[in-house]
This record gives structure tokens, C-alpha cells and sequence, in this order.
């Protein structure tokens, strides 16, 4: 068991079945938040016989924490991850392209869901289950945040149907560039649940 999972998640973004695997990390801490907090309170009380100690206050500070990770805790439920068959016949063919699985984009708008994306010279495809998809302010999204880090944004192209996005990745070639490519998608597992 890789404990410290809980606590550092950066490096495990992008693989298959992300999302499901640390949807259970997520409720692990959240519950070790709120279990500490409410240790601290109740032995204090148990110890002080009164509420009314340094020991309340640290446990409601301890809470903080707890809330936080509550609401990516609630954030991770809210999505599913890409299919195991959909996450074995894209990587069949995405495995010469820089891509990353499962990613949750929020923005102050709205949040994107997508399943894949790839990104090879200059251009990125994504696909996504989600019929409400918007296309063109997951594209402003990106392209304003990769403009924060002076990155300059992909073209995007985003696919509903899993065919048409095996097709897609097919025709594209691996980058000439491989670290701009591998830049961008450091920089949206950055800005990405």
C-alpha cells in the first residue's frame, strides 16, 4: 500500500483509471482529516472535563483540511474514469503520441470532462462521452491557462465517438518536439483535478 499517495498524487495523473483509484485515496484522507480532528477534540474534553481549551480550537482547525479534501473528495465521485476496453483499444494506437487519461478541467464557468487527450505538433485531440461537451470554451480555457505559463495553446479537436478519435490518433505522428508536447501536458495535469 503506497501510502503517501494520499498525500502526493501529481505523478499518477494521466494514467488509466486515475480517477477510480484515487477517488478511494481521497476518501481515505478525508475520513483520517475528520478522524483526527475529532480525536484531538474528544480527548482533550475527555482530559479537561470542558470545551473550553486550545485543544477545541486546533481540532477546528484541524477541520480546514478535512473540508477541503471533502470537496475533492466529492469532486472525484462525480466522475468516471475511461472504460477499461475504451483505455486498452487507445492506447493500442495512442502509444506513439503524448496523451493522458481521465481529466477533469474546472474552470469558473464550468468543468470538462475528458476521457483521453493527445497532443503531437501543435495539435491535440480529445475525446470525451459528454454530449453538452462545449467545445469552444474548453478550447478558450486552455488556451488561456497555457498562455498564463507563455505556452502556446494547441489546436484542439474534440471527438464524442470513439471511432472517429481511433482515427484521428492513427493519422497523427509522433512530435518532432517531444518536450513542448510533454510541456503542455505537464502543465494540464496542473490545472486539472
Amino acid at each position: 500500500m503506497n501510502f503517501l499517495r494520499m498525500f502526493s498524487w501529481e505523478k499518477y495523473k494521466g494514467e488509466p483509471g486515475y480517477l477510480k483509484n484515487q477517488r478511494r485515496w481521497e476518501l481515505t484522507r478525508t475520513i483520517l482529516y475528520f478522524v483526527l480532528a475529532l480525536g484531538v477534540f474528544f480527548c482533550a474534553f475527555a482530559i479537561l472535563k470542558t470545551r473550553a481549551n486550545i485543544f477545541t480550537i486546533f481540532a477546528v482547525l484541524l477541520c480546514l483540511p478535512g473540508s477541503k479534501s471533502l470537496v475533492e473528495t466529492v469532486m472525484f465521485y462525480r466522475y468516471r474514469g475511461c472504460d477499461p476496453e475504451q483505455v486498452k483499444q487507445i492506447s493500442e494506437v495512442a502509444s506513439h503520441l503524448c496523451g493522458s487519461f481521465d481529466r477533469v478541467f474546472t474552470s469558473s464557468a464550468k468543468n470538462y470532462f475528458v476521457q483521453h487527450l493527445a497532443i503531437s505538433h501543435g495539435e491535440m485531440a480529445a475525446y470525451t462521452a459528454d454530449p453538452a461537451f462545449d467545445d469552444k470554451g474548453f478550447s478558450e480555457h486552455l488556451g488561456s491557462m497555457l498562455g498564463q505559463e507563455h505556452l502556446k495553446a494547441p489546436v484542439i479537436k474534440v471527438y464524442r465517438d470513439l471511432e472517429g478519435y481511433l482515427k484521428r490518433l492513427s493519422e497523427m505522428k509522433p512530435s518532432a518536439e517531444e518536450d513542448a508536447s510533454l510541456r503542455v501536458r505537464t502543465v494540464l495535469h496542473q490545472i486539472s483535478l
